[in-house]
């Protein structure tokens, strides 16, 4: 009996934890692919609240989180190349966040402030 009892509470509780709906909401702005590089760009979507975007560089089974951003336009990837487009200085809301210069050791950074 106890047996079965420690079985049901166990199954109900990972019930609610199910990682295939972690990413119920995210919705991908931008994709893009070179070779076997991918950059994501996408936020986590809400009807009532203003999301940061998140800026991803996956290569094989690695992935780096190159930024977490609330004012970034656009990215292009050219070869060993990123180019990450904001509209002034990067930031997350008010406060100034520093990017990585490289990534994976092949990747370089480059941004820029105009917004295009």
């Amino acid at each position: 009996m106890k047996v079965g009892v420690v079985f049901l509470s166990l199954t109900i509780l990972l019930i609610g934890c199910n990682p295939i709906d972690k990413d119920e909401n995210k919705s991908v702005v931008k994709l893009e692919r070179y070779k076997d590089v991918t950059v994501e760009m996408f936020n986590h979507s809400s009807a009532y609240t203003d999301s940061p975007m998140f800026l991803i560089v996956q290569k094989g089974f690695k992935i780096d989180t190159i930024c977490r951003t609330s004012n970034i336009t656009d990215f292009d990837l050219d070869k060993d190349t990123l180019k990450l487009s904001f509209y002034g200085l990067p930031k997350l809301y008010n406060e100034e966040i520093v990017l990585k210069e490289r990534v994976f050791n092949q990747i370089t950074i480059v941004i820029d402030t105009t917004g295009e």
